[in-house]
């Protein structure tokens, strides 16, 4: 069975919780101060991108191209994780 990144499971909790956080900072840029209604717009912006663009479209989309290279595990993080470590590698290290 192929994982699949873009599982709406593991999708729908962190961006209600960037929704949430974005929507926190709009209502602090209503502050009268001008320097944090500045920062707080822009981390409400940059959240909003990071949510709508990197994890729901950029994300998705690299894992798809690279395909098992996303799953590969180093040799010695398999043997600390004690899995079995008898597959043959995906990438092999140069000498």
């Amino acid at each position: 069975m192929r994982p699949n990144a873009a599982d709406p499971l593991s999708v729908a909790i962190p961006s209600r919780a960037a929704l949430i956080l974005a929507i926190s900072f709009i209502a602090l840029s209503t502050n009268p101060n001008v320097l944090v209604r500045i920062i707080a717009s822009a981390l409400a912006f940059g959240i909003v991108v990071d949510t709508v663009i990197i994890r729901t479209l950029l994300v998705p989309a690299i894992v798809s191209l690279m395909g098992r290279v996303n799953w590969w595990m180093p040799p010695a993080l398999a043997r600390l994780l004690r899995t079995p470590s008898d597959r043959k590698p995906l990438i092999t290290p140069e000498p």
